[in-house]
């Protein structure tokens, strides 16, 4: 009957956060809906990140981001899997806002935790012994890296090296994964996800100001060039251009570049 506001405490969200999440945990543990277990997961990521503060945040993200890949892959604890589940996070308005509006930390933090949980979910990649899983994996990646990839752009936040470094080691993981595919003749429709991920880590690289950073990037995007078999020749050329860049930017002069 009261129509005031009631107010709640900090104290008070992060204690009904810590409940929701444990809830979703053991929801998924009893095999329930993965479909709803993953709409609720995505309704909570801008609450955790938004109303909690630097250990509480990054911990509920990171348990978060574990049940979104999970349920993507259908791995422990989740026996189906939903299809599309990381992908319908990453494109959702709530996502962009959460990076473009508000705090820069809470974003990189994010990207952070879902970097880590793919990492982490190649346990049971590699134990389950399936290639069928395993495309699927490098697929949810390399969708994530192209969706994600504003993070390699951001300049304000605490977190954004671990963010930068994790999202390098998914991409090496891809450059592995891809080169180990070619190998085995196994006809993967990865393969032109592998690319475009590859192309956009060049384009980054051409226009990045820090030198670390593009260095890094061209180093990243081109270690697997060669070995992959996928590059056109044009490709080349827009490798060759971007690493031209990357020396003239640096050293700003074209004979000690040379040298």
């Amino acid at each position: 009957s009261d129509s005031s506001v009631m107010m709640i405490s900090h104290d008070e969200v992060s204690t009904v956060l810590r409940v929701l999440i444990w809830s979703l945990q053991k929801l998924a543990f009893w095999k329930g809906s993965g479909t709803y277990i993953i709409r609720i997961t995505s309704q909570l990521i801008p609450y955790a990140c938004s109303r909690l503060d630097n250990h509480e945040r990054f911990c509920a993200q990171r348990q978060l981001s574990e049940l979104l890949v999970c349920a993507e892959l259908g791995v422990k604890p989740f026996e189906t899997a939903v299809t599309g589940a990381v992908q319908r996070v990453v494109i959702s308005s709530g996502f962009s806002r959460l990076l473009k509006h508000s705090d820069p930390n809470a974003g990189c933090e994010l990207m952070c935790a879902l970097y880590q949980s793919c990492l982490h979910s190649a346990v049971y990649v590699r134990a389950s012994n399936s290639i069928l899983l395993a495309d699927h994996w490098a697929s949810m990646i390399a969708k994530l890296l192209a969706r994600t990839a504003r993070v390699l752009t951001l300049t304000e936040c605490s977190a954004l090296p671990y963010a930068r470094e994790n999202y390098l080691k998914l991409f090496e993981a891809l450059g592995q994964y891809n080169d180990h595919s070619g190998e085995s003749q196994n006809a993967s429709a990865f393969g032109l996800e592998y690319e475009q991920v590859q192309q956009l880590l060049i384009q980054m690289g051409l226009i990045h100001s820090d030198g670390n950073v593009r260095s890094a990037l061209l180093s990243s995007s081109t270690r697997y060039w060669i070995e992959s078999g996928l590059k056109a020749e044009a490709n080349a050329a827009h490798v060759l251009k971007a690493m031209w860049r990357h020396l003239i930017r640096d050293f700003r002069d074209e004979k000690r570049a040379l040298s």
